[in-house]
């Protein structure tokens, strides 16, 4: 959520962008002998706990906490002073190793959530930080391995690509098994419906899936997919970003999701899905 809140003023935005490198770093558990010692020189304890600015050749920048990120980036320019040579952080294959990209031949969807209705908005008068928040998409990545590629190119929906995207998405499908799954597709449209229920009976969600897919040659050309249908979770923790108030007040709200092919050279794409959020977690990930 510390990240979502502090992206979402396009402000910040083109302030990082143009005159910052930025970093997330992983959790200090798993990080090399030299990363920890690089974040050691600017107090850094590991994760991603609060925002730290160095140079290049790791000199803290101090950060005056204020309730303004754009103030406190602003702060950090005008006490900024080049170095003349800076030593740059060379990584170890250790390091290498602990990187969690998307595998070779893999392809990445973008997944986007946002409440449609049901939900009780903040008033952003009184709430300007929150209530904007609680406004926004949610957002999270999804691999799709090489040979559910090929079976998506002869119209079949792998079982595996159904325990990825429907347990793997843990914020939105946050049950780990389903009542029903049904996915079909016939000349490249896709339909079908989820519905998983709590033990409880409470939450759960139950969703009607559409979209169209297109492979060439065996590589994936579109996947465009929209599950659409009621939600309720009012055990969804912070971290699930505008969930979080979807959750409360033991109400039903309408959730939408969406699932489209990326790039996988961007950035964005190359981020691991917030399921892979340690090393360990990505053969459970890409062999559910």
């Amino acid at each position: 959520m510390g990240r979502a809140l502090i992206f979402s003023d396009p402000k910040v935005v083109e302030l990082v962008r143009t005159q910052f490198v930025a970093c997330a770093v992983r959790t200090g558990w798993y990080l090399a002998p030299e990363e920890k010692e690089f974040l050691k020189q600017i107090n850094h304890p590991g994760g991603t706990f609060r925002m730290y600015a160095c140079t290049a050749g790791g000199k803290g920048l101090p950060i005056v906490r204020s309730k303004s990120r754009l103030a406190e980036l602003e702060a950090v320019l005008d006490n900024f002073e080049p170095e003349p040579n800076p030593k740059i952080l060379a990584l170890s294959a250790e390091s290498e190793s602990l990187e969690m990209r998307p595998p070779a031949d893999t392809e990445v969807l973008y997944v986007v959530w946002n409440v449609l209705d049901g939900m009780e908005l903040l008033p952003l008068d009184k709430h300007p930080v929150y209530g904007k928040l609680q406004r926004e998409a949610g957002f999270d990545r999804l691999w799709v391995r090489k040979d559910e590629v090929q079976a998506l190119a002869r119209g079949e929906f792998p079982e595996s690509l159904k325990k990825r995207m429907f347990t793997g998405v843990h914020q939105v499908f946050f049950l780990p098994e389903w009542k029903k799954l049904v996915v079909t597709i016939e000349d490249g449209r896709l339909s079908g419906s989820v519905h998983a229920q709590a033990e409880s009976g409470k939450n759960g969600y139950q969703m009607d899936l559409l979209g169209a897919v297109e492979t060439n040659q065996g590589k994936l050309t579109r996947f465009d997919m929209v599950a659409k249908g009621t939600w309720r979770n009012d055990q969804v923790s912070a971290y699930g970003s505008n969930l979080t108030w979807a959750g409360k007040g033991d109400r039903e709200v309408t959730l939408a999701v969406s699932f489209t092919l990326a790039d996988r050279n961007d950035l964005l794409a190359q981020t691991p899905p917030s399921a892979v959020n340690v090393p360990q977690a990505m053969d459970r990930y890409i062999n559910p």
